[in-house]
């Protein structure tokens, strides 16, 4: 027993020594213009021997800026990705590129290009007489075309582009950062989506483009899409995580009871009913103890009722039950929530529509 010992301890040390060292996560900093130039944001994705770009603001200072910050790494800039077509997101990648032998690749989907490429002169005409010398004099247009679902590589970082189309302008896309899976020894790392303009945080969306059906469509497309602990990196306002809940009726074992004299209880509750709620007063680390809000009325996320009409039999009378919100839900406290089960019965009211 002592000699397999003996000889188990070396075997172990000479595995752990040989097991190779993780690579670093990339470490993902922000650069966030001020007023002039419009409240964007531009990122940089540091991998251990050079800079990924996503975006590259609007005005010549802030451009400028975000290239100091760059050049503040010590690492070569490897790519610049561009989430859509608007000027504060591509007239400053010019002034990152500048003075580079070989400058790295502008990539792009091939909807976000065509954006680009066509109204960016009427986008100077507009727009120069109001930003003067701050609007750049030369823009660089993407030179690599990626496909939807297309991953791309930069020094050990891969991120894949998602085609969104019109949006909250003429064509979206986004990009989102693979994170690792973790082992016995190393943790993983959830990965982050770079949204460009599909949400903004705290700041007010620019309308002008018109494509307000596709917007909404994109807004619950990547919603869907993205992982439950993924960080979001929105075009303007803070980054963050998931802020929002849906919670969902099962398809049994809901119980709806109607008044108090027991005539009309435990019916059903429609499945796939939902109640969509934003968290707010997280910790500083996003997790919970957190409230819960959900707005409800006929303009809020929730609408007026709670899931769709309920055809009932009660006491041998065939009804219709639709049911009302009484007011806006407020949680205190998540997780205390969630042990004492939730129940919305004290938000809402069953409303009979008629015999059916």
């Amino acid at each position: 027993m002592n000699t397999r010992s003996f000889w188990a301890v070396p075997l172990a040390l000479a595995l752990a020594a040989a097991a190779p060292a993780q690579t670093p996560a990339p470490v993902i900093h922000r650069y966030a213009a001020g007023a002039t130039g419009l409240f964007v944001n531009a990122y940089l994705v540091e991998t251990p021997h050079g800079v990924v770009a996503i975006d590259a603001t609007l005005t010549e200072s802030d451009s400028k800026a975000l290239r100091a910050q760059l050049d503040s790494l010590g690492k070569p800039l490897l790519a610049v990705l561009l989430t859509h077509g608007h000027p504060d997101h591509y007239n400053g990648v010019t002034n990152l590129l500048a003075g580079r032998a070989v400058p790295p690749p502008v990539l792009a989907t091939a909807g976000v290009d065509s954006v680009i490429r066509a109204n960016d002169a009427a986008q100077e005409a507009q727009w120069k007489p109001l930003f003067g010398d701050e609007w750049p004099a030369q823009r660089t247009f993407p030179s690599r075309i990626v496909r939807d679902g297309e991953s791309v590589t930069f020094d050990g970082a891969t991120f894949i582009v998602h085609a969104l189309g019109p949006g909250e302008s003429y064509n979206n896309s986004y990009w989102v950062l693979q994170g690792r899976r973790g082992t016995r020894r190393n943790p993983g790392t959830p990965g982050a989506a770079f949204i460009g303009d599909v949400v903004l945080n705290g700041v007010h969306a620019y309308m002008a483009d018109g494509h307000t059906a596709g917007w909404l469509a994109n807004i619950e497309r990547v919603r869907d899409a993205l992982a439950p602990d993924m960080a979001v990196y929105p075009g303007h306002g803070d980054p963050g995580g998931p802020d929002m809940l849906d919670l969902i009726v099962g398809a049994s074992g809901t119980d709806l009871d109607i008044g108090w004299r027991g005539v009309a209880h435990n019916f059903p509750l429609a499945p796939n009913a939902t109640l969509r709620m934003c968290l707010n007063t997280c910790g500083p680390d996003g997790t919970p103890p957190c409230g819960m809000q959900a707005l409800v009325g006929a303009q809020e996320p929730n609408g007026a009722t709670f899931g769709p009409p309920l055809p009932l039999l009660s006491a041998n009378v065939p009804i219709c039950v639709v049911n009302e919100w009484n007011a806006t839900i407020m949680l205190r406290e998540l997780a205390a929530t969630f042990r004492n089960r939730l129940s919305i019965s004290r938000w809402f009211s069953p409303k009979r529509l008629g015999s059916s």
